[in-house]
C-alpha cells in the first residue's frame, strides 16, 4: 500500500510538471508513446482545462495548424496554457518526429496511436479536445483561424483563473 502513495507523489512533483512544461531534452521535443491510463493521469492531475491536439503526420490541415497553436503555447504557457499533442498516426512516434523536429512544436507531443483515437472517439483531424479533469468538456473539428484559436486560449485561462 505505501507504493501508491509514493507512485502518486512521483507521478505528481516530476512526472506531470515536465508532462506540460513542453521542456525538451538536448533541446529536441521527443515524442513518446503515451496509452490511455498515462494520458488521463496528465488530464485528470492537471489544475486547469489542457488543450489536446489530435493529429497525424500525413494531415496537411494539422501541419499547417501546427505554427499557430506553437506560437499561442508560446505566448500563453507562462499564464498557465496547458497544451499537449497526440499523434494518432500507425507506425509509431517516429511518424510524427520530424514534423515536430523541423516545426520546432514547443508543447509535449505524444504518440498514441490508433488505440486512443478509438478510445477518445476521434473520427476526423484536426481536433482540439478541451479536457478539465479528464472529461473531454469540446471538440473542435478542423483547422481553426489563428483569431478563434486565441479566442479559445483566453477563454480557457479565465476559466482557469476563476477556478
Amino acid at each position: 500500500m505505501k507504493q501508491k502513495p509514493l507512485f502518486l507523489f512521483f507521478f505528481m512533483m516530476i512526472i506531470l510538471p515536465l508532462a506540460l512544461s513542453g521542456d525538451r531534452v538536448e533541446g529536441r521535443n521527443t515524442v513518446t508513446p503515451i496509452d490511455h491510463a498515462g494520458l488521463q493521469g496528465i488530464l485528470k492531475n492537471a489544475p486547469c482545462p489542457v488543450m489536446v491536439i489530435a493529429m497525424a503526420a500525413w494531415c496537411a490541415p494539422c501541419r499547417e495548424e501546427l505554427p499557430t497553436l506553437g506560437n499561442l503555447y508560446r505566448k500563453y504557457k507562462d499564464k498557465g496554457l496547458n497544451m499537449v499533442g497526440l499523434s494518432l498516426d500507425v507506425g509509431g512516434p517516429g511518424v510524427i518526429q520530424p514534423i515536430v523536429d523541423r516545426m520546432d512544436v514547443p508543447f509535449p507531443v505524444f504518440w498514441g496511436g490508433d488505440k486512443l483515437a478509438f478510445r477518445y472517439r476521434i473520427s476526423a483531424i484536426p481536433l482540439i479536445m478541451i479536457v478539465h479533469k479528464g472529461e473531454v468538456t469540446e471538440k473542435i473539428i478542423g483547422q481553426r483561424s489563428e483569431s478563434f484559436l486565441e479566442e479559445k486560449v483566453t477563454a480557457m485561462l479565465t476559466e482557469c483563473k476563476a477556478l
